[in-house]
């Protein structure tokens, strides 16, 4: 199957800890299926993207420091800049997942696929009319 062919699993995503993983390595073993974990790349493949991403908007290149994220910040601007940061963030795992060749289905997961989806502008009516399950 050619990389642009590779049918894509619904991806589902959810909260930390709630065995996304767990049930996609699952699923994956049971039905021969491959897996793209998003919060692996999330928290190290796209790194140098989130550099070039502030960079260009000016900011520093360095990672802000935790005291700034974890403490200084309020949980409305966090909850803000998250959803802000969807569109990007789902650009970068659909550039990942129509890097990975793989004969079989592959299935997403991770704590942003489904957010990160109807960030994108990926509706319910195109999720059950199935628009997600091919890359274009």
């Amino acid at each position: 199957m050619a990389k642009t062919d590779s049918e894509v699993i619904d991806p589902f995503g959810g909260g930390q800890w709630a065995g996304k993983s767990t049930v996609a390595r699952l699923l994956a073993h049971r039905h021969g299926i491959t897996v793209y974990h998003y919060d692996f790349h999330d928290a190290r493949a796209h790194q140098d993207r989130r550099i070039a991403h502030r960079v260009r908007d000016g900011l520093p290149a360095t990672d802000p420091d935790p005291e700034t994220v974890w403490v200084a910040t309020t949980p409305e601007r966090m909850a803000a800049d998250t959803i802000a940061g969807f569109p990007v963030w789902f650009e970068w795992a659909l550039d990942d997942l129509r890097a990975l060749v793989s004969g079989r289905p592959v299935l997403a997961e991770g704590w942003a696929p489904g957010p990160g989806r109807a960030a994108a502008g990926v509706t319910a009516a195109d999720d059950r009319d199935g628009a997600h399950r091919r890359f274009p």
